[in-house]
């Protein structure tokens, strides 16, 4: 037999304990229920409603309050993001302000720079523009230079030949030399004058240009110069006597010198007369450039 067993036959062998006498009236009589219609004060109505909700109020009053801050909170971060969106903007504006400062400041440099050099070739081109003109001035005086020692080394010539031989035939074939430059020239000028007819009165620059109008070739060479070979055709054609002083002339300038001839001093005018030149005549430049003939001083 186990214990508990034993208990409970020991618990059933134990003599029943008998109730007091109004025992269950008293008990009755003591106990106090509170009535229905009783009302409770409002103050323990309030601590007791208090006390009864104020977990729940704390809650959600600790919630909203976590709302609240939690929506300042992403304010604030809205508004500090939107401020380092304004920096970044800010600092990238500022750069490339920096940047385009940076290169018109490089620009600028090398513009003073081109300036500077664009300057200095200027000068260098006005110093040789000068240069140019010194020289045009120079070459312009050239072929009268050249002509008159041509006529005088002719002269000189002549004059040696004559002195040495005294031979009335030289001077006479000085003469003929003289008399066939003048009609040589005269043909020139007259081949000139046609071609400028159908070149708005304008001589030609050269003597190819009025080939068609020219005969032949042989009448460009004098015939007192012997050494310069005589063309026969124009592929020939190597060189003149004559020099062309006043190319691209006006024909209604009857004074201007076209043609001339170094070795006689003679002249061809620009209305198509040849006149030959004494010892006492020059040919030079007038005011405006233009060749003309005038007496030595």
């Amino acid at each position: 037999m186990t214990n508990s067993d034993r208990i409970e036959n020991v618990l059933r062998r134990a003599p029943k304990v008998k109730t007091p006498h109004g025992l269950a009236e008293k008990l009755k009589a003591e106990i106090t229920l509170r009535r229905a219609t009783e009302r409770t004060a409002p103050a323990a109505d309030f601590w007791s409603g208090f006390r009864r909700w104020f977990p729940g109020f704390a809650t959600a009053a600790l919630f909203l309050t976590c709302l609240v801050a939690l929506g300042v909170q992403q304010r604030i971060l809205s508004t500090l993001r939107a401020e380092q969106k304004q920096l970044q903007a800010s600092a990238t504006e500022a750069q490339q302000l920096a940047d385009g400062s940076r290169a018109a400041r490089d620009r600028l440099s090398l513009q003073a720079a081109q300036l500077e050099r664009l300057r200095k070739d200027n000068a260098e081109l006005e110093q040789l523009r000068s240069e140019i003109a010194q020289l045009r001035e120079q070459l312009q005086q050239l072929p009268a230079l050249r002509a008159e020692r041509q006529r005088l080394a002719a002269q000189t010539k002549t004059m040696e030949s004559a002195s040495a031989t005294n031979d009335p035939f030289a001077v006479a074939q000085d003469k003929a030399h003289r008399v066939q430059c003048v009609s040589n020239m005269k043909q020139i000028v007259l081949a000139a004058r046609m071609w400028s007819n159908d070149h708005k009165d304008f001589l030609p620059v050269d003597f190819l240009t009025m080939q068609n109008e020219l005969n032949t070739p042989r009448i460009l060479v004098c015939p007192t110069e012997t050494n310069r070979p005589v063309a026969k055709a124009w592929s020939e054609f190597s060189g003149s006597s004559y020099v062309i002083l006043s190319p691209g002339a006006d024909e209604a300038r009857p004074e201007i010198v076209y043609l001339h001839c170094p070795i006689h001093n003679n002249v061809g005018l620009c209305d198509g007369s040849v006149h030959q030149l004494g010892r006492e005549h020059e040919i030079v430049k007038d005011d405006k450039g233009n060749w003309i003939t005038r007496l030595r001083p």
